[in-house]
C-alpha cells in the first residue's frame, strides 16, 4: 500500500520509484499486484450480493 500511496503523490511511477529506491519494475509489480487483490475482494462481494 505504500508503494501506491507514493506514487499517487509522486504522480509518476518512475519518480515514486527513485524516491522508495526501488527499480520501476518493482513499483509497477507492487500496484499491479494491488489491483488484482482489489478486483477479485470486488468480484467476491459482488457475488455475495448477487447470491
Amino acid at each position: 500500500m505504500e508503494v501506491f500511496a507514493r506514487v499517487t503523490e509522486c504522480e509518476s511511477f518512475s519518480r515514486a520509484a527513485e524516491s522508495l529506491e526501488l527499480a520501476n519494475a518493482t513499483v509497477t509489480s507492487c500496484v499491479r499486484n494491488l489491483e488484482s487483490i482489489s478486483v477479485s475482494r470486488c468480484c467476491s462481494a459482488i457475488r455475495a450480493i448477487s447470491g
